[in-house]
């Protein structure tokens, strides 16, 4: 799934966010409890965050998968085309 730069860049910086929000849950719910603030921004953010991440990721796949697709059948096509022209020439 993580094959292409984007994809591993989105991932690295989920990690990061994540960890952050891990951070801000705990800090909010030792300095203020429950009803802090940080503590849900930091609950909502740890949820948020990977689900925006998770579809970043699988729209990015979706949309270059079609793209790889037609790159393959395109390259098909021009060697078939080459080969064509070969036996062509091999003939004269």
């Amino acid at each position: 799934m993580l094959t292409s730069k984007f994809t591993r860049a989105v991932a690295i910086l989920l990690l990061i966010i994540e960890a952050a929000a891990i951070v801000m849950t705990f800090v909010g719910a030792v300095t203020g409890g429950a009803d802090s603030g940080l503590f849900i921004t930091g609950v909502f953010l740890f949820v948020a965050a990977a689900a925006f991440g998770w579809l970043l990721i699988a729209v990015y796949n979706r949309v270059h998968k079609d793209e790889e697709e037609t790159n393959k059948l395109l390259l098909e096509a021009e060697k078939k085309a080459r080969e064509s022209e070969d036996r062509k020439e091999t003939e004269e």
